[in-house]
C-alpha cells in the first residue's frame, strides 16, 4: 500500500500547485516581490515551521518552474522517507538527516546541494518538535553555506491536525498567504549562533502570525 502513497501525495501536491492561489506579502524593504527571489546568481535557505509544510508546496513548485534547484531536508524514518519519495517525483532534491539523527551527514549534504546551485528548504522545529522551537541546524547550514536565510510565514483556511506541530491540511482551490521576511545573513562566527537562532525563531513566529492575519 505504501508504494502507492508517494505517487498519490505527489499528485495531490501538484493539484494544489495548479489550483491554489498564492498571495505573497513582503515584510522587508529589500524584497520588492516574489520575483526578487529568482536572481539566478543568488540562492537562499527558506525557513518555515513544520506545521505549514504542505502550504509551502505550491511555492516550491513555483521556484521549480523558474528552473531553480530546490533541496529539502527529510528525516530518515519511514514517514519522512515517504514524503521524500513524493517530493523526488516532483523533481526536488532530498537530503536525509535531522537534529537528532544523521545531523553531520545532513549538513554535508546541504552544503553540497548549495554548492551545486540549489535553494534549501528547512523546517527549524522538525522533524519532531517541540512546535515553534527552532533547532540549530538551520543556523549551522547558513554558516557553512554562506546562504542568507529567508524566514517565511504561511497560512490558509484548512484543518489543523492533532499532531505535535498542528499540521495544517488544505484542499484544492485554497488561497495561500505567504509572508516573506527580509533575508538574514548569519555570521560564520559560532559565538553569534545562539543569538541568530533566537532571532530566527522570533521572526518565524511573527511571520506566521502575520500570515494568519491575512487568511
Amino acid at each position: 500500500m505504501r508504494y502507492f502513497l508517494a505517487p498519490a501525495i505527489a499528485i495531490y501536491i501538484l493539484i494544489l500547485r495548479l489550483t491554489c492561489r498564492v498571495v505573497v506579502h513582503v515584510d522587508g524593504e529589500n524584497l520588492s516581490d516574489a520575483s526578487a527571489l529568482q536572481d539566478k546568481n543568488q540562492r537562499y535557505i527558506f525557513a518555515l515551521w513544520h506545521g505549514r509544510l504542505l502550504l509551502g508546496a505550491p511555492v516550491w513548485l513555483k521556484l521549480k518552474r523558474f528552473g531553480a534547484k530546490v533541496t529539502m531536508l527529510s528525516s530518515s524514518h519511514k514517514d519522512g522517507r515517504l514524503i521524500a519519495a513524493a517530493c523526488k517525483l516532483l523533481g526536488f532534491w532530498v537530503v536525509f538527516g535531522s537534529s537528532t539523527r544523521g545531523g553531520s551527514e545532513a549538513l554535508r549534504g546541504l552544503v553540497g546541494a548549495a554548492k551545486s546551485g540549489s535553494h534549501l528548504f528547512l523546517t527549524p522545529d522538525g522533524p519532531k518538535g517541540p512546535k515553534h522551537v527552532a533547532k540549530g541546524g538551520v543556523i549551522a547550514a547558513a554558516r557553512l553555506t554562506g546562504l542568507p536565510i529567508v524566514p517565511i510565514g504561511l497560512s490558509a483556511h484548512g484543518k489543523a491536525l492533532k499532531s505535535w506541530d498542528g499540521f495544517l491540511a488544505i484542499r484544492p482551490f485554497t488561497k495561500i498567504h505567504v509572508v516573506l521576511g527580509a533575508p538574514m545573513v548569519v555570521a560564520k562566527d559560532k559565538a553569534t549562533a545562539a543569538e541568530s537562532l533566537l532571532a530566527l525563531e522570533q521572526r518565524l513566529i511573527e511571520l506566521e502570525r502575520a500570515a494568519d492575519g491575512y487568511a
